[in-house]
Parts: C-alpha cells; structure tokens; sequence
C-alpha cells in the first residue's frame, strides 16, 4: 500500500514538472516546431518551409538564440 502512495505521488511530480517545461518553451521555438517538416503547418498562420537549408538556417539561428522572422 506505501509503494502504490509513493508511485502515485511521484507520478503526480512528474507530470506537473512535464506541464511546467512545456510552458517554459519558448515562442520562436513553438513557432520554428510548427513550420519544421514534421510540424503541424496547418494549424499555424505562418507558411512551411520551403526548403531544407530553410528549416536548417532558421535552426541555427534557434540554437543561437536570435528570433526568427
């Protein structure tokens, strides 16, 4: 009975850690994993990528902390 309240307990943990580092993403990273290849481009406002070397050069400049445009 212990194990089954700390198994719960530490799931409760974690899943509220997971909900607090999804709010901690930033925009333009939500924005870039939107127009990526494997994002959703149809439930954003902004059009894909059209290219590879796009999606690449916007990720770089993600990586170096500039925003994108």
């Amino acid at each position: 009975m212990a194990l089954c309240a700390i198994g719960l307990i530490i799931s409760a943990i974690a899943i509220t850690l997971g909900f607090i580092a999804t709010k901690l993403v930033s925009t333009s990273t939500t924005i870039w994993l939107n127009r990526c290849y494997i994002g959703r481009q149809y439930d954003t406002q902004l059009a894909p990528f059209t290219s590879i070397e796009q999606e690449q050069a916007s990720l770089d400049l993600l990586s170096q902390g500039s925003s994108m445009n």
